[in-house]
């Protein structure tokens, strides 16, 4: 089967190349960037803000469950319609948002599950009032790339999975997803548990797996969702 790119598909192909090799060039991992950016939440005591409670139980816990809510809804949806057999199309835009999300944040666990590069918290090493910084490969790794903004830019699959049918509610999805993990990704950081590379790399990695998720889906179900748009504006 010939994949045809379209005008999208370009897009983003052109972005996800260009964002990996300004990150690889401008933001490397551990590297002054990241580093000037998480000294400002450093004092003599380390990471002064790392169980800072509004951090540790609104930033990281509340914000984690809320996404596990957005997924839990979809997957009801989903099942409930699948159930019918109904041909409405928010059975395929729930069914592929629980999936985007599952893929994502599980290969982004993988991929840190087997990193080599360590937290910034377990990188600094503060000898009266000057910061050093330890090797950032090391076996303290496994904080490569970040966790918690993964959870918030698996929702980028919103934008996917509803483009097809309802182009103003994506552009919404998208824009809560950016929203959600930045939020997540600043929580982290200034706790020191990632530094900004960690987390721009989980944003990368979402983007990519959602985008290869919206074309084996489009291209393989490319009947069906004529049908379903079809549906929609009857």
């Amino acid at each position: 089967m010939a994949l045809h790119l379209k005008k999208f598909d370009c897009l983003n192909l052109i972005l996800l190349f260009s964002t990996a090799l300004l990150m690889l060039i401008f933001i490397p991992v551990a590297g002054s960037v990241d580093q000037m950016l998480s000294l400002p939440w450093v004092d003599h005591s380390g990471y002064y803000l790392r169980e800072n409670w509004f951090l540790v139980k609104v930033g990281h816990e509340f914000l984690k469950n809320l996404v596990i809510v957005i997924a839990i809804i979809h997957a009801v949806v989903w099942l409930k319609l699948l159930i019918k057999k109904s041909r409405s199309p928010w059975r395929s835009i729930s069914g592929v948002v629980v999936l985007g999300m599952m893929i994502s944040v599980a290969v982004i666990g993988l991929l840190k599950s087997q990193s080599i590069h360590a937290c910034p918290w377990a990188l600094l090493q503060i000898n009266q009032e000057h910061v050093d910084w330890l090797r950032p490969l090391s076996s303290r790794g496994k904080c490569f790339p970040g966790g918690h903004a993964s959870a918030g830019f698996s929702l980028l699959i919103l934008y996917f999975a509803y483009r097809p049918f309802y182009p103003k509610l994506a552009r919404y999805g998208l824009a809560f997803a950016l929203i959600m993990g930045i939020v997540m990704s600043a929580v982290q950081m200034v706790r020191g548990a990632h530094f900004l590379s960690h987390n721009l790399w989980a944003l990368w990695w979402s983007w990519l797996i959602d985008f290869i998720l919206y074309k084996v889906w489009e291209i393989r179900w490319s009947y069906q969702l004529k049908t379903l748009s079809i549906y929609n504006k009857n």
